[in-house]
C-alpha cells in the first residue's frame, strides 16, 4: 500500500469518527491536513498572515460543515476547495480596498547568510517562481498550486474546483503557458 493511499485512508477514517462526534480526531485530522492548507492558502495568498487567517477562516468552514459531507473520501478536494475559495475571497477583499498597488510584496523565507552558491541559486528561483505565481489570476494560481505544488490529481481538482476534467486540463494547459510568460518577462 503506497504512502499517498495510506493517507487517504487514515483520513477517511478521522472524518468518519470526526461526524461520529470525537473531538479528538478532529484534532488528528487539524495535525494531518493543516500544514498543506496554509501552503496552499500562501501561495494563493502571497502572504503568510493572510494565509494564517484564511486557514483559521476554512477551518472553521469544514468543522461547521464536515457531518455534511457524505463521501469521506472526497474530504481533500472538498476542504481544499474550501481553502480556495477562502483565498480567493481574501484577493477580492484585497483588490477591492485597493491595497494591491499600496502594499510591498510579501516576503516569504528569508536567505540564509551562509548558503552555498548553488542554494542561493535555487532560492532565486523559488523566489522568482513564487513571484511569478503571485502575478497569476487566482484561479490560474489555484489550479496550478492544486496540481502541481499539492499533487493533487486532474479528477480531484475538477472535484475540488466544481469544473469538469477536460476543463481542468485545458486551464492547466493556458495557466501553463501564462506563468512561462510571466516567468521569461521576470527574468529579462
Amino acid at each position: 500500500m503506497s504512502e499517498n493511499t495510506k493517507h487517504r485512508v487514515y483520513t477517511e477514517w478521522l472524518v468518519l469518527r470526526c461526524q461520529a462526534g470525537d473531538s479528538g480526531a478532529l484534532s488528528e485530522l487539524a495535525d494531518l491536513w493543516h500544514r498543506r492548507f496554509l501552503g496552499l492558502a500562501v501561495r494563493l495568498t502571497g502572504d503568510r498572515e493572510a494565509a494564517r487567517d484564511v486557514v483559521q477562516e476554512s477551518w472553521v468552514a469544514i468543522v461547521r460543515d464536515l457531518r455534511t459531507l457524505r463521501d469521506p473520501h472526497r474530504f481533500s478536494s472538498w476542504a481544499l476547495r474550501i481553502v480556495a475559495n477562502k483565498s480567493r475571497d481574501w484577493i477580492r477583499r484585497r483588490k477591492t480596498r485597493r491595497q494591491l498597488e499600496t502594499e510591498p510584496e510579501a516576503s516569504f523565507d528569508l536567505v540564509d547568510a551562509r548558503a552555498t552558491g548553488d542554494e542561493l541559486e535555487r532560492e532565486s528561483e523559488i523566489e522568482c517562481l513564487r513571484h511569478a505565481l503571485r502575478r497569476l489570476d487566482p484561479d490560474d494560481a489555484a489550479i496550478l498550486s492544486l496540481h502541481h505544488l499539492d499533487g493533487i490529481s486532474i479528477r480531484e481538482v475538477a472535484v475540488a474546483l466544481q469544473i469538469p476534467t477536460g476543463t481542468v486540463k485545458s486551464r492547466l494547459h493556458a495557466a501553463r503557458a501564462r506563468l512561462r510568460a510571466a516567468l521569461e518577462e521576470r527574468t529579462q
